[in-house]
């Protein structure tokens, strides 16, 4: 006896439905999973880079500049000889936070500061989810699988593990994609104060903003807000913390410090230390001059496409293979990935040179895909050029979205 074509269409719809039941299920296993495990290793902090940002605050809060030499000595007397970093190389402007963390002892604010960057990293998750996700239920399979290969991964893991800052720059790109989707200048200015707490890759975000009309209050609002923050170092040490904070870039610079060096650093530095290039202070500038010039362009183009979103998202591809960085900063790239798999529907290679950004130390050691020179970050010549695929591809598969748009008008 033949079924009813109600009753068969009744069956498949119920079979379809409890597919996407068990789908979600898992994920939200998966994702929970990630979570629990992300929360573990920021319990675990050990807060080595954290170290500098507690210790500024109490050297400011006793009255006295964290870039000066009783600094270092206070470090060692502290916690002995340890990384050769005994300097205070962050800017002025992290006096509240600096001064806020020294107001518990080491081991509490490492804690707090730990669980923030966890809980930063995933609530900047959801925000991009949200924001570039249209349809609910491929954005819960797709965000939350992404989101939880984010919680597992090893630039994120690391940098929390150590007490490190480059959470902030997934909270802030976060804050940006929110701010253009949504219209929200308060959340612009948000997100590049967030960047700009740590410059060396903010700064490129305030160039972007230049170029766009719309976004040059909100730069003007971001200077600002970091002016009132850098407002009680200046009145209480005048202009010694801006000349102090210049002398400690000159030093963070310097051959000496190793993991400083091309070959421990994400970029086209990297891509230089294995050809054999001799590392210079003038090689780096340019390429930050490249990277400048990268980010005015794509200012000009977001105008130009009305794309913003899209114009970031490249911008934190550029970036990630164009700045020298370390492998915990590769969180970087993490937006673009999310603006990928959302708006622009990648292909299994981008989704594997994705997957490589997942745990790149393990796959580093795994295939000895390793730059011989590299003593610190040996993953940081295989981020280099996972980022630097990723990115092409992403690059193609944005301007054919633009191409698309343009002949549909």
């Amino acid at each position: 006896m033949k079924e009813h074509p109600n009753e068969l269409r009744s069956t498949r719809l119920s079979e379809n439905l409890l597919r996407g039941r068990t789908s979600l299920a898992a994920v939200a296993i998966i994702l929970s999973l990630s979570t629990i495990y992300l929360i573990a290793k920021a319990v675990g902090s050990s807060g080595l880079d954290f170290r500098l940002i507690w210790l500024a605050g109490v050297v400011w809060s006793e009255g006295a500049s964290p870039y000066g030499e009783a600094y270092g000595l206070q470090y060692i007397a502290e916690w002995g000889p340890g990384p050769i970093t005994h300097f205070w190389v962050y800017p002025p402007w992290w006096w509240p936070i600096s001064n806020l963390s020294a107001l518990t002892e080491f081991s509490t604010a490492t804690l707090s500061w730990a669980i923030t960057g966890a809980g930063i990293s995933l609530v900047s998750c959801l925000i991009i989810v949200l924001n570039l996700g249209q349809d609910r239920h491929y954005a819960f399979l797709a965000g939350g699988t992404a989101t939880a290969l984010v919680c597992v991964s090893q630039p994120l893991i690391w940098g929390i593990s150590i007490g490190q800052t480059s959470f902030l720059l997934l909270g802030g790109i976060a804050l940006l994609i929110h701010a253009e989707v949504r219209g929200s200048t308060f959340a612009r200015i948000s997100g590049l104060v967030l960047l700009m707490l740590k410059p060396s890759v903010g700064v490129f975000f305030l160039l972007f903003y230049l170029m766009i009309p719309e976004g040059r209050r909100s730069v003007t609002g971001a200077l600002a807000a970091l002016v009132v923050m850098t407002l009680p170092s200046l009145l209480f040490l005048g202009f010694s913390d801006v000349w102090g904070m210049a002398e400690a870039l000159q030093r963070y610079g310097a051959p000496e410090m190793i993991f400083n060096s091309f070959a421990n650093s994400t970029g086209l530095v990297q891509l230089a230390s294995l050809l054999g290039v001799e590392a210079s202070g003038a090689l780096r500038t340019g390429i930050k001059m490249v990277a400048a010039g990268a980010a005015l362009g794509l200012g000009l183009i977001a105008t130009r496409r009305r794309d913003p979103v899209g114009c970031l998202a490249a911008l934190c591809c550029l970036l990630m293979i164009l700045l020298p960085l370390h492998s915990y900063d590769a969180v970087l790239i993490v937006p673009a990935v999310m603006y990928a798999v959302f708006r622009l529907r990648p292909g299994i290679p981008f989704l594997i040179a994705a997957l490589l950004l997942v745990r790149p130390l393990n796959i580093a050691g795994w295939t000895g895909l390793v730059n011989p020179s590299s003593k610190v970050f040996i993953d940081s010549a295989l981020i280099f050029f996972a980022s630097a695929l990723l990115s092409a591809m992403f690059l193609v598969m944005l301007q054919r979205k633009w191409s698309l748009a343009e002949r549909t008008l």
